[in-house]
């Protein structure tokens, strides 16, 4: 792998990993709307634990991946 697709790779992660947090911060707007900023929301952050989503929310975060990267997630994800 060359520099420049290194650099390519990394770039795409990085948005990736962008656009998962941004799916989580909308869906927690939405489930939790007292809690304004979730500033220590990061990709290893746990659902219930740091953030404190149920069950339901976990699936609707899945659906919304799913449909945001039009890709299908195994059952077990769930």
């Amino acid at each position: 792998m060359t520099d420049m697709d290194t650099g390519r790779a990394d770039s795409e992660l990085q948005h990736t990993a962008e656009a998962l947090l941004e799916l989580t911060q909308q869906l927690l707007s939405e489930v939790h709307p007292q809690r304004r900023v979730y500033q220590n929301l990061t990709l290893d952050s746990s659902f219930e634990k740091d953030i404190g989503l149920d069950s339901l929310a976990r699936v609707e975060l899945i659906a919304r991946v799913e449909k945001h990267f039009r890709l299908a997630l195994p059952e077990r994800t769930f």
